[in-house]
């Protein structure tokens, strides 16, 4: 790979694999992380492509600070952050998501708001129930 550039914004920590300005950021479920097979193995397949990939922990997850949350909008807010901080790095960044389970529904959260090229989700429910309520996935 072209650079790996190790990263800890707020506590949240993560990794770029950087080949170009065309990135896959992985969002990871529940009780994974960002060095699970399946990241580790998106990131080789992207660097074979010429894509950048970007592995990250939300807070409270593995290597991230913070407090462990079942919130879709803390998530979500994880998920900007990261963002937000690779659009600043390397200018002109277009972004595709890749999410499995919870991280699919904060995928699919995030994409309904902002501009990403693509999103691909796997193992993903169209709602969660907490407490004894519904809560729609298109609520952040």
């Amino acid at each position: 790979m072209k650079k790996l550039d190790e990263f800890n914004l707020k506590g949240i920590k993560g990794i770029i694999h950087y080949e170009s300005n065309n990135f896959i950021v992985c969002a990871h479920g529940l009780y994974s992380n960002k060095n699970s097979k399946k990241y580790l193995e998106l990131a080789e397949l992207a660097k074979n492509e010429g894509i950048s990939c970007v592995r990250f922990d939300f807070k409270g997850c593995e290597e991230s600070r913070g407090n462990f949350s079942y919130s879709l909008k803390e998530r979500y807010i994880d998920l900007k952050n990261v963002i937000n901080y690779v659009e600043k790095k390397f200018k002109n960044a277009n972004f595709s998501l890749f999410g499995s389970s919870f991280g699919g529904m904060v995928s699919i959260a995030y994409a309904g708001k902002n501009n990403v090229k693509s999103i691909a989700v796997m193992a993903t429910p169209v709602k969660i129930e907490l407490e004894s309520r519904d809560h729609p996935i298109i609520q952040v």
